[in-house]
């Protein structure tokens, strides 16, 4: 019978590939005796080292060469299946578990190991809102004969003078008392707010009006050193809305946890992690902060992709009330539940206090920021103590922990595929392929058939 031989073909024994049959060589061989069709022994003339060869149709690796007494040559052959029967096997429809060709980045590669190291990347953006600054601002609300109650936007120290002639004028005190019982209860509340000024005013016209501050029926006058105040804004509403780019270290399936952790500096919150697979095709944090100036309660609400569809809302508190007497602690006024230190404040401010801070008008004490692993919607308590957050009272800040991988993803491709996970036509398919379950279906010996099922669970590559 006639074989061809080859003394040249190079290729993996997991592999497709076949020869140009116009490059072998046809030989007459004889069959040694108890041969079989999946590993047949040719004995021929020659001396040549052949590697590889096609008989009945069916392609065979070379496994070894030998010769006997006589001097004839002995060719041992094993069958290579992939190649035989190559076109069935692209025919064929599987699910595949690996390719070179067809995977998606974002399923978890178990093969690779996650290192221990931890590496921080982090973006800023700055409010428009809060006021990063030591200077001390003041929504002064009181009652007002003439027009009901009042919030006045008031700095430092347009509020020391205001006390300061408070308490020093007996006729003022005097005609307070009468009316309001005490001189000082004509103030409702008073609340350090450490927000951007101009953001509080009232603007009538594109320009805010300045406004006599009234306590009851008295009328503090520009002659008795108090400037007119700007009145704060009708609504009391105050907002921003940001975007904040997400320092991404991976765009693979590397981008969650527990590769990598997104979470999110806010100010007088602190530090809130988030959940990364949230914001896994997007690049950016949305952020809308509403600010009622009435109670200084700040909201957060957290989107990824539309504003229409918030992940999370987050409570916080940016103001610190000051008591001014005792009737209004027991009034019920908002003081977040810190400990409160109060003194007389019109004696404190009156004895040249330069800072309510130091004169014990504020919440005293450190009040840490309550933070908590959000899951959709979860709300979130902070409180501001009259300092400033540790990543800056006007920062948001998005943080990025990851950690590295022993090897790069992307590297495995062209040699060992990329998970896919996905049933498809393995003709459809080039270079590395691994499948689970593979069923050949040809009109053949059973052995084959399983030889090539275990190969194609095995992994092959598709040349």
């Amino acid at each position: 019978m006639e074989v061809l031989f080859f003394t040249e073909f190079s290729k993996r024994k997991n592999s497709t590939k076949q020869p140009d049959d116009s490059q072998g060589i046809v030989k007459n061989v004889v069959l040694k005796a108890q041969t079989d069709k999946t590993n047949p022994t040719f004995m021929l003339h020659g001396t040549e080292d052949y590697v590889y060869c096609k008989a009945w149709g069916m392609y065979y690796f070379v496994h070894r060469i030998g010769y006997d007494i006589d001097g004839a040559q002995i060719v041992y052959c094993n069958i290579d299946v992939l190649a035989t029967w190559k076109t069935n096997i692209l025919r064929t429809s599987a699910f595949v578990l690996l390719s070179t060709s067809n995977f998606s980045s974002l399923l978890t590669d178990t093969r690779v190991p996650m290192l221990a190291d931890t590496q921080v990347e982090h973006e800023l953006k700055q409010s428009e809102l809060f006021y990063a600054s030591s200077a001390e601002n003041f929504l002064l609300t009181c009652i007002n004969s003439d027009q009901g109650l009042m919030t006045y936007v008031m700095g430092y120290e347009d509020m020391y003078s205001l006390m300061r002639y408070l308490m020093a004028d007996d006729d003022i005190v005097s005609s307070m008392e009468l009316r309001f019982g005490s001189a000082v209860e004509s103030i409702i509340s008073l609340r350090r707010m450490p927000i951007v000024p101009s953001k509080m005013y009232d603007y009538v016209g594109g320009v805010y009006t300045l406004m006599s501050v009234v306590l009851g029926d008295h009328n503090f006058t520009d002659d008795e050193g108090l400037p007119r105040q700007p009145n704060m804004k009708e609504d009391g509403h105050i907002e921003e809305f940001i975007e904040i780019p997400i320092p991404w270290h991976y765009t693979d399936y590397r981008k969650i946890e527990p590769y990598q952790y997104l979470s999110l500096a806010l100010p007088f919150v602190g530090v809130v992690p988030l959940k990364s697979s949230d914001f896994i095709d997007v690049d950016t944090i949305k952020i809308r902060t509403d600010v009622d100036l009435r109670t200084g309660v700040v909201i957060y609400t957290i989107y990824s992709y539309l504003i229409t569809e918030p992940i999370a809302v987050i409570n916080a508190q940016c103001g610190a009330d000051i008591p001014i007497a005792s009737l209004q602690m027991s009034a019920g006024s908002n003081y977040m539940g810190s400990a409160i230190e109060l003194a007389s404040a019109g004696a404190m401010l009156a004895h040249g206090a330069t800072n309510p801070v130091s004169a014990g008008l504020l919440i005293k004490g450190s009040v840490d920021a309550l933070s908590a692993f959000l899951d959709r919607n979860a709300i979130i308590s902070g409180s501001y103590s009259g300092g400033f957050p540790e990543y800056g009272i006007n920062d948001y800040i998005a943080i990025v922990h990851w950690h590295p991988t022993r090897e790069e993803p992307s590297n495995l491709a062209d040699l060992y595929g990329r998970p896919c996970c996905k049933v498809l036509q393995i003709g459809t398919l080039t270079g590395f392929v691994q499948t689970e379950g593979f069923k050949i279906d040809i009109s053949s010996l059973d052995v084959f058939k399983d030889m090539i099922n275990s190969l194609m669970d095995s992994g092959v590559y598709l040349e």
